[in-house]
């Protein structure tokens, strides 16, 4: 991850907006749990960390910056921005279309079905970070 003026401007500007970010291997792990936990008729799951509080932009960029400076993440907060509603209306003049930036896909019913994530959003990042090293 960069610390570039834009990718700050960036954090600032769209910082409360859901990241939607899950890591392959927990998409992996969820294939693979349903090997062996097939069902009679076809399912549609969604695979997401989206219910972690930290899954925004500014907050994924402050469990990065913590992670990677040895500090605890426990009690991480996500660093200052603007409100969700600012990009939603910019993108709204710029490209005519645009979701508000609050949609969330919850894995509550892949949860239901007895699967745990292996990673969650930490363990997603730390994998990251260590991939970098």
């Amino acid at each position: 991850m960069h610390s570039s003026w834009l990718d700050r401007f960036k954090v600032f500007l769209k910082g409360g907006e859901c990241a939607h970010v899950v890591h392959a291997e927990d998409v992996a792990a969820v294939a693979t749990y349903f090997v062996s936990h097939q069902f009679r008729t076809p399912r549609c799951f969604f695979v997401s960390c989206d219910n972690e509080p930290l899954n925004t932009f500014a907050g994924i960029w402050s469990l990065y910056n913590a992670i990677q400076n040895r500090k605890p993440v426990d009690s991480v907060q996500p660093v200052k921005h603007l409100p969700i509603f600012i990009p939603y209306i910019l993108r709204q003049l710029f490209r005519g279309h645009s979701n508000k930036g609050d949609i969330k896909y919850p894995s509550k019913k892949l949860l239901s079905e007895g699967f745990r994530f292996t990673l969650d959003l930490e363990g997603a990042i730390r994998r990251v970070i260590n991939a970098e090293r």
